[in-house]
Parts: C-alpha cells; sequence; structure tokens
C-alpha cells in the first residue's frame, strides 16, 4: 500500500515541541532549520543549539511515525515494526527532498539500526551540529514505533562523498542523563529569556505609548498656543508684516491688508525684490531694504491724510545657535509694525493750528498793556510812588513771562505745523552772543548779576546760520540762567571753536535741574520740579 504524505512541521505550545501533521508531503525547510540553529547558539552557546536541534529532529520523526501509524489505523492494515520504521525513515528523508538515505542494517532485538544518508541537511547547512537534526530524527521514529529508548551516533563522515553514517543503538553514552538536564535547562532558560523580552517588549510598549501619549498633548498644547498666537495677531489693531532671513514675507495680517489695500495672495511668499514691483507695498519696502540691525521707527505718508507709524525689528536667533557659525549675525528675519496714525496727525495738527490762533489773539492785548504799563513807570502819565513803582514792576514783569510763554507757544507750532522758514546768511556768532548779553543788561543790572562772557581766542569767521533761530536759543538758555540764578549771583558765557564746530557753554550758580530730569531738555514747556 502507499502511505499517505505529512504536511508541514507546527509547534505546541503546551508541550514545546515540534511536530508533523500528516496531511501531505514533510517539508521542513532547511534554510528555516539552519536559521533556527544559529539563533540558538546566540542564546544558549553551541551544544545547548546541537541539543536543542537534536529534540526537534526527535519531535519530526515521532510525528511522522505517529502519522504513520494512525493511516495504517484507518486503513486497518498490519505492518511490523521493522518495516515501519523502514517506511518512516525513507519517507521523511527521501519524499521531503533531504537527501537519499539507505538502511545498512536493521536488528530490532539488539536495538540496532545503521543507515547511510548521502546529500544530509546537516552536511549542507549546519556543519556545526554534528548531525543532530538527523541523529534526532532518527531516535525519534526509532522511540515512536518500538518504544525503546535509544541513542543515535555518528559512525563515519566523507564529506568529499557528501555521506554520512549513522547508528541507533541501545547504549547510552555517558552522561547523557545530564545531557537532558541540560536539555530542560536549556529550555527553563529559553522561557526565561522569552519572558524576559516580551516583559521588555511590553515596557517598551507601555513607553513608547506614555512618550506617544506626552507627544500629542505637547502636539495639542503648541496647536492651541498657535491657534492662540494667530487669533492675537489677526485680532491685532496694528498691522504686521513678517520676513524670514531671506527678506520672503512670510505672514501678513487682516490689518496690514487693509492700511496697504492689498491681497495676501498677492503677496505672500515673496521676496523684498519683487515686491518692490507692486506698487501698493512697493514704499513699505523701500524701509526694509535699508536693513536694521536694531529697532527702526519711521513715518510713512502714503497719502496726504494717511500716514503710517512703520517700526522695523529684527527678529534675532537665540545666541547658543549662530555664535560658532563664522560670519553669522543671528538675524532670521525681520518684524513690519504697521500704525495709523492719519488721526492723531489731524488732531495734532487742529490742536497746533488752535494755540496758533490763541497765541495771537493773546498777544495783541498784552503788548497793549506791556506798553501801558511801561508809560506809567517812565511817568509819562505822573509821578509814581515808591510801593507803586514796585507793584508795576512786578506786574509788567509778569506780563513779560506772559508775552514769552506766548512767543514760545507760537514758535512751537510753526516747527509743529512745517511752517517755519529758515533765513541763512553769513553772521559772526562772536557778535550774535556779545547783542544777545546787551539785550539782557538792564535784567543783568536790576539783579546784580556776575556775568562773564569769556570770547574766543581768535577772531571766529563768517558762518552760515539763521541768525533769528540762534537769537532765539541764545535768548532761552541767558533768561534762563537769569531767571534761576538768586541776585548777585555768577554767570559765565563761553564760546569755542574748533575746525568744524563752534560751541556755546553757559554756566551759572543758580538751582540748576536734577539729574534725573536732565533726559526732559529738550522736551516742550519742561520745567525742573525743583522750581
Amino acid at each position: 500500500m502507499s502511505l499517505k504524505q505529512v504536511k508541514y512541521i507546527q509547534i505546541d505550545d503546551r508541550r514545546g515541541t515540534l511536530y508533523s501533521a500528516g496531511k501531505q508531503s514533510l517539508l521542513v525547510p532547511t534554510t528555516f532549520i539552519r536559521v533556527l540553529s544559529k539563533t540558538f547558539i546566540r542564546l544558549v552557546d553551541k551544544e545547548g543549539a546541537g541539543i536543542l536541534i537534536s529534540k526537534i529532529g526527535e519531535s519530526i520523526g515521532r510525528g511522522y511515525a505517529q502519522s504513520l501509524a494512525a493511516i495504517l489505523k484507518k486503513e486497518k492494515a498490519e505492518i511490523n515494526k521493522k518495516t515501519r520504521i523502514q517506511l518512516g525513515c525513507n519517507a521523511i528523508f527521501m519524499e521531503a527532498g533531504w537527501g537519499r538515505l539507505k538502511i545498512l542494517e536493521i536488528d530490532l532485538s539488539q536495538s540496532m539500526l545503521k543507515v547511510e544518508i548521502y546529500r544530509a541537511p546537516s552536511m549542507e547547512f549546519l556543519k556545526e551540529s554534528r548531525y543532530n537534526l538527523e541523529r534526532g530524527i532518527l531516535t525519534g521514529v526509532y522511540e515512536e514505533i518500538t518504544g525503546q529508548q535509544v541513542y543515535t551516533k555518528l559512525l563515519k563522515e566523507n564529506r568529499k562523498e557528501r555521506c554520512v553514517v549513522l547508528s541507533v543503538c541501545k547504549e547510552i553514552p555517558g552522561g547523557i542523563e545530564k545531557k537532558e538536564e541540560m536539555v530542560f535547562v536549556t529550555r527553563q532558560r529559553l522561557e526565561e529569556l522569552v519572558k524576559k523580552r516580551t516583559k521588555e517588549l511590553e515596557d517598551s510598549r507601555k513607553a513608547l505609548m506614555n512618550v506617544l501619549e506626552e507627544v500629542t498633548k505637547a502636539r495639542e498644547k503648541a496647536e492651541e498656543e498657535k491657534n492662540k498666537t494667530l487669533a492675537v495677531i489677526t485680532n491685532l489693531v496694528d498691522g504686521l508684516l513678517v520676513f524670514d532671513s531671506r527678506d520672503k514675507l512670510v505672514l501678513i495680517n487682516p490689518q496690514a491688508e487693509m492700511l496697504l489695500n492689498i491681497g495676501s495672495g498677492e503677496v505672500l511668499n515673496k521676496t523684498a525684490t519683487e515686491l518692490e514691483n507692486i506698487a501698493k507695498i512697493q514704499p513699505v519696502i523701500i524701509l526694509l531694504a535699508k536693513g536694521a540691525e536694531k529697532n527702526r521707527r519711521q513715518e510713512l505718508a502714503l497719502q496726504e491724510d494717511f500716514i503710517l507709524d512703520i517700526t522695523i525689528v529684527p527678529l534675532m536667533k537665540p545666541a547658543a545657535s549662530y555664535r560658532r557659525q563664522k560670519g553669522a549675525n543671528g538675524k532670521s528675519g525681520s518684524l513690519m509694525i504697521l500704525h495709523n496714525i492719519s488721526r492723531e496727525k489731524l488732531i495734532e495738527k487742529i490742536k497746533s493750528g488752535f494755540v496758533s490762533l490763541a497765541a495771537h489773539q493773546l498777544r495783541t492785548p498784552l503788548s497793549a498793556i506791556k506798553w501801558a504799563l511801561r508809560m506809567v513807570l517812565d511817568e509819562e502819565t505822573g509821578n509814581v510812588s515808591r510801593e507803586q513803582r514796585e507793584l508795576l514792576e512786578r506786574t509788567y514783569q509778569s506780563n513779560e513771562r506772559m508775552i514769552r510763554l506766548i512767543n514760545d507757544l507760537l514758535n512751537v507750532a510753526q516747527i509743529e505745523e512745517g511752517k517755519t522758514i529758515i533765513n541763512l546768511a553769513p553772521a559772526n556768532l562772536d557778535e550774535v552772543v556779545q547783542a544777545m548779553i546787551n539785550s539782557f543788561r538792564e535784567k543783568i543790572v536790576l539783579k546784580e548779576m556776575n556775568l562773564k562772557y569769556h570770547q574766543p581766542a581768535k577772531k571766529l569767521p563768517a558762518i552760515t546760520i539763521d541768525r533769528e533761530k540762534i537769537e532765539i536759543a541764545l535768548a532761552n538758555l541767558i533768561d534762563n540762567a537769569l531767571n534761576y540764578t538768586p541776585n548777585k549771583g555768577t554767570i559765565e558765557i563761553f564760546l569755542t571753536a574748533d575746525k568744524q564746530n563752534v560751541e556755546f557753554t553757559i554756566q551759572d550758580n543758580g538751582v540748576g535741574i536734577p539729574k534725573n530730569q536732565q533726559k526732559g531738555i529738550f522736551s516742550k514747556f519742561f520745567r525742573g520740579e525743583n522750581v
């Protein structure tokens, strides 16, 4: 009768063995056994790997013998043990394509089986295993069919002829029990390694899940912060333009689009050079092209009644990211802030106009009061008593202060409106200073001031100046010194020059200006808190 073929090698998880299921031909790829052997060697050394491969062979042999017994039982066929051994061995090695097996001698009474195998798998792929796979198969087949415990040993090996002779015998070599124990220990070690590796993988999985969860939370938080930032930028009342390190426009907010009357699609991701060709945004880009290593602020009139206050801020990288880069300046881009100051400018213009008009209206009656007081003081209207003169003098001085204040208001209004006319002409500054000192001679005498004027060592050449504006500035400085220096005080005026500059200095022993307030000297209508 013909034997039904056997299919596959399966793993029994409960027994930890590899066995065959009798369906079709037995196909165990030798490459699979080779990889398995190398894996075992890495895990449990060479000897332990050989024992495990031998046990796999035994499982294959036993499985095939069991499948053969099941087939014979189903077919109700009776075959003696010797024939079963012959059929099992031939079927495994010949039908599986593992080489050609020839039974040289078989004696069940002596528990002896001698076979010769050509092209054995171990000879082809598992040279380091000492034919553990083949020895295990023969042992498995023999023990399963006879029920006897045997040992398979290597009798002869001829690698040149690619032939090996194996013998099954009843004599168990010394130390085999120790090797069997070693198999058990090896299996335990493998199980421990598998459990350990499984735990490591599970821990890694948990750690990875935790990392993924943290990354997800961080991403969600970053997304939330991004949305908040975009909401702020979108709803900002000022226009924003953001350029990268290559001066490419990477962000423009809706307010900037409205101020420049341009759509984001027209300008985004374009370089400054490309944007200069777009008329609506060209004036702004020209300011950017000037470059700025520090914050820069400038007003830009796009139309007569439409003025923008533009601030350009360089965006700097963290110092650590560019410190070691040769030639790197740390600039990662530029931020341009557009603030519409058209309304402020209009209000300022209206205010200046009002101040100018009010000053003109006030100066006329004040001038009339001045001349009236002067006539009384000069006794053109009659004699004046001492008490009356003192009262009239104080009134006259107060009126003079009001006139000076009105003149200051007019000067400031003219400057702010841009109506100041510059009249340049050659003049000798030394003569101008002396003339201004003489204009205050009466006041100097009245307060009994000790005023010293230190003229230049050499005669100054004529220089081109606006004499009227210089006289106003000098008058303010001299008048200020006279007003805030006590009677009989000292005032010194210096005029020095070098090849390029002329310097006017005034020094007095008056109250002075506190150091923490000196930065406000050039503010409009500044006055120290100590006076």
